[in-house]
């Protein structure tokens, strides 16, 4: 029972005990609250009539604030006393009457299934849990990496699974598979698998079809037609291609997925694949400040803040503070349109936020915590309501021009979406409808929560009329899509996002591999694997006595590949050597961890819920170290050189970060403008790592800022050593305040690169330190030249840049102190 004795509750704090106790489906609970309140002071009874009844014309009435109520229930909110008699009749009667309103409970099958996926129904939903029950994947071969892939996904419900095998259990399967056991050794290796998985949960249905893939997609193509996704392990070359091909036709999403000794990797392919639920990180509350529409500025206008007493004072919603001194900042400067954007003019609304709070007759300050709130929010709650560019994008779409009774539910109601944006919405996207909690007595929030739920109830009535125009025009059902799902779509407007993938059969033609120390290096190996085995049918390493004969032909084979993508670039003899070594063997726990990763893509596909992984994913089990990257289609380009009267002087751009990073301490959050000023400033201090954390803490609503995502975009391709990506970069257009920040990154990156050639390199290619440098033939000669180096066959011959003195005394002395300090660390950590 909820002990109040004692206590001195604000508005919040009774407000959610009233909801909690009119909700609540347990008359104890109710009956408990009760006699809590009735055991409370005379004083608490003051406060919840104070909190409960309306004291201004700016409160409205009981009977427009709760909902379901009926008015004896409601009237009686006016008629409180101050005696706790009274209040008890009132809780009393408000308690019954919710009471007897209240569903009957679920059903124990639901109940069951509630208990039973309680956990991942808090990420994905109750349409999610659907999706996946209704879901069928494929899965074409039971390795211990597709069996680990299965078993996270039977256990979440998924509706049914079919494994295409048609090999038998070995003693290698034994030894890393763990869902088959020694005495199944010469059974078919999918039969055993599908039991096996079967038995983690009763609601997943398993089948397995006994064989050949490359038979079973020449004779029964349209079977793969009935899978929602097809997850594939340890296929071949030619294989790939072929099922690539069937499944782009059918845009159904593949999964190729690989386990190989240390190393794992999944390439997604995906045609199309549209999200509304994208689940940001970071999202700003829609509360259309800067513009809102007629009921809420009549509301707002309602309210006189000078007028009101203490009590109603402490417990104003801080949205209508924000409002009201919006108002009085655009008056001061003489611009009704204008809104603070800069630091300094936010901080002025601060300070007359601050200001307005109630004294003491001392001259202190009174605790308004709904003021304090909104000092706190002015950062976020005075961002312009526009549409983001994903959503622009998204409504410049060609396939919006010809919508036929094949286009999909996504894009009919997008299509609706685009002509509420261009009507009613006036350039805007419809009301979320959702509102924060804040410092505020139940019957102020109630109504102000109800004006913003009943306009966006009202702007997803336009959208969803809008579509059944639609369906009639392209002669669908008009219950092909649900007022339910308008409404889901409309609250989500703003997380929209498509993905259009590459088809994997055609990185069998030409790739690029500008930097070799990246992880698709791996890529490229298991590449040259494939064509081993295309060769040879065996894999490298895969007999002991072969381990050293087969490391020329790996080579061989890498190499052919390289050729014919056009790539001067080669790989690691060191990692050769070790893929060789793994002679084709799968390791349960890197299988577990790749298997995991797999299946939480595939549930992000079904549900089309947050964003699945753009391409590929790659883990090197050595290192504990992973990198996801997009393969794509060689085409070499080059960028020219600043000419010497564009370099500018070294920046000092210390004090903007400082600058910068206080206001963030102190504001929570910048602007889009000020994060690009600060993640532009990492990237010429070559501050890598904090530009990276930096990205992390950016809203996610700030994102899709053109010119911000230009220059993470930068920091990603410095951080992963795509020098070509990021000269291609810098060289975009850029507003007048980024360009000399930028011209002076390129700069910076020009001369490091130089510095670490000149020390590093006795020769290096002529065409790579174009790649490095980021300009043509003809200025990297230029730049040799000017450097006094030689170029001779291609190739150039640095001259060292001589480090200056240190202080630190000659190289013994140096040698010396390092043994110093590493038994120093040695002994700290042990």
């Amino acid at each position: 029972m909820t002990n109040l004795r004692g206590s001195s509750l604000d508005g919040i704090q009774l407000r959610r005990i009233f909801i909690l106790s009119i909700l609540s489906n347990s008359f104890s609970a109710n009956l408990g609250v009760t006699l809590a309140l009735e055991a409370s002071s005379c004083s608490l009874g003051l406060s919840i009539q104070s909190s409960l009844t309306p004291q201004s014309p700016a409160t409205p009435s009981s009977s427009e604030s709760v909902v379901g109520a009926d008015s004896s229930a409601i009237n009686s909110c006016s008629a409180v006393s101050n005696t706790t008699g009274h209040i008890v009749r009132l809780w009393l009667t408000i308690s019954f009457k919710f009471m007897m309103a209240v569903p009957s409970p679920k059903s124990p099958e639901q109940s069951e299934r509630s208990r039973k996926y309680d956990r991942q129904l808090r990420l994905w939903g109750d349409q999610g849990q659907q999706d996946l029950e209704t879901a069928h994947v494929c899965l074409i071969n039971a390795t211990a990496l597709g069996t680990e892939i299965l078993k996270s996904l039977v256990l979440p419900g998924i509706g049914a699974f079919t494994i295409i095998d048609n090999e038998v259990i070995t003693e290698e399967d034994i030894g890393s598979n763990f869902f088959l056991t020694a005495d199944r050794i010469g059974e078919k290796r999918g039969s055993i698998a599908s039991q096996l998985l079967c038995e983690l949960n009763p609601d997943t249905r398993g089948h397995f079809i006994d064989e050949c893939l490359l038979k079973l997609l020449d004779l029964n193509p349209g079977l793969f037609n009935t899978f929602t996704v097809v997850v594939t392990t340890s296929l071949h070359e030619k294989e790939i291609i072929d099922l690539s091909h069937k499944l782009w036709t059918y845009n159904i999403p593949l999964l190729v997925c690989q386990s190989y000794g240390f190393f794992g990797s999944m390439r997604l392919q995906l045609a199309e694949h549209t999200m509304i639920k994208t689940h940001p990180d970071n999202q700003n509350p829609d509360l259309r400040l800067d513009c809102p529409f007629p009921k809420l500025k009549a509301h707002f206008d309602s309210y006189d803040l000078e007028a009101l007493d203490l009590t109603n004072h402490l417990h104003v919603p801080y949205l209508v503070i924000l409002y009201k001194h919006l108002e009085k900042w655009r008056n001061d400067i003489g611009d009704v349109n204008m809104l603070p954007e800069a630091y300094k003019q936010k901080q002025v609304i601060r300070e007359n936020i601050k200001n307005s709070i109630r004294k003491h007759e001392n001259g202190t300050m009174h605790h308004e915590e709904n003021f304090e709130e909104a000092i706190r929010s002015v950062n976020f709650a005075y961002n312009r309501t526009s549409l983001p560019e994903n959503v622009r994008l998204i409504l410049k779409d060609e396939k919006l021009k010809n919508l036929t009774s094949n286009s999909q539910p996504f894009w009919i109601m997008v299509k609706a979406l685009k002509d509420f944006v261009d009507n009613e919405g006036c350039g805007r996207l419809p009301v979320r409808g959702t509102l924060p909690d804040m410092t505020a007595d139940t019957f102020k929030y109630i109504s102000l929560q109800q004006l913003y739920h009943e306009q966006a109830a009202k702007d997803a009535e336009a959208v969803y009329n809008r579509v059944q125009q639609l369906l009639q025009d392209i002669n669908l059902p008009d219950d092909t899509i649900t007022e339910q799902d308008i409404k889901i779509f409309c609250k989500h407007a703003s997380e929209l996002c498509v993905i259009r993938g590459t088809r994997i059969a055609d990185e069998y033609e030409r790739q690029s591999l500008e930097d070799p120390d990246s992880l698709i290096e791996h890529y490229i190996i298991l590449r040259g694997i494939e064509r081993f085995y295309s060769e040879y049918y065996t894999y490298p390493g895969e007999i002991d006595e072969q381990v050293e004969p087969d490391i020329p032909k790996l080579k061989v084979c890498i190499s052919k590949l390289l050729s014919e993508w056009g790539c001067m670039s080669s790989t690691k003899e060191d990692s050769i050597h070790e893929y060789c070594r793994y002679g084709k063997s799968e390791l349960h726990s890197v299988s577990s961890f790749i298997g995991g990763c797999v299946s939480h893509e595939i549930i992000k596909i079904i549900t089309q819920q947050y964003k699945p992984v753009n391409n590929s994913f790659s883990l090197v089990k050595t290192y504990s170290y992973y990198d996801y990257y997009k393969i794509s289609i060689f085409i070499p380009v080059f960028f020219a050189m600043p000419s010497p009267n564009m370099i500018p002087e070294p920046l000092d751009v210390s004090f903007v970060i400082e600058e910068l990073e206080n206001d963030e301490i102190q504001e929570g959050s910048l602007t889009a403008e000020q994060y690009t000023k600060l993640f532009s400033a990492y990237l010429y201090t070559n501050e890598l790592c904090a530009a990276k954390f930096l990205w992390r803490r950016v809203p996610e609503a700030l994102k899709s800022d053109p010119e911000l995502h230009k220059v993470w975009s930068i920091g990603k391709a410095l951080w992963s050593k795509h020098y070509t990506q990021a000269y291609e970069l810098i060289d975009c257009k850029w507003s007048n305040v980024l360009e000399p920040i930028m011209v002076a990154i390129k700069r910076r990156i020009q001369q490091d690169t130089l510095k670490f050639i000149s020390m590093h390199y006795e020769n290096i290619q002529l065409d790579k330190f174009q790649t490095y440098m980021g300009v043509d033939k003809e200025q990297a000669e230029r730049i040799v030249e000017s450097e006094g180096w030689t170029c001779k066959n291609g190739y150039i011959m640095p001259i060292a840049i001589s480090e200056p003195d240190l202080g630190l005394g000659g190289s013994q002395e140096i040698l010396d102190r390092l043994v110093t300090l590493s038994s120093f660390t040695s002994y700290i950590e042990n």
